[in-house]
């Protein structure tokens, strides 16, 4: 059983882990970001205000990440 784990562990984080990079360096596209220039108004995303700006990019490549996180845990069965 650990040795299950341990290997489901490792695959699971190696599988996120690529995701992840694909998403981040754009080999995927760009339509993972495609929901939040839909929903959020332009005043919010392109304002001149740089600490306002990181925070609503870094809180949605947060959202992803766990996205992620959650999908990938289900895959190795953490869930």
């Amino acid at each position: 059983p650990t040795r299950q784990l341990l290997s489901g562990a490792l695959i699971s984080f190696l599988v996120g882990w690529l995701i992840w990079s694909l998403l981040w360096n754009g080999y995927l596209g760009g339509w993972w970001v495609l929901p939040i220039e839909l929903f959020l108004p332009d005043a919010w995303l392109y304002t001149g205000d740089k600490v306002g700006n990181a925070v609503v990019w870094y809180g949605y490549y947060t959202l992803i990440a766990f996205a992620i996180m959650i999908g990938v845990g289900r895959l190795g069965r953490w869930g």
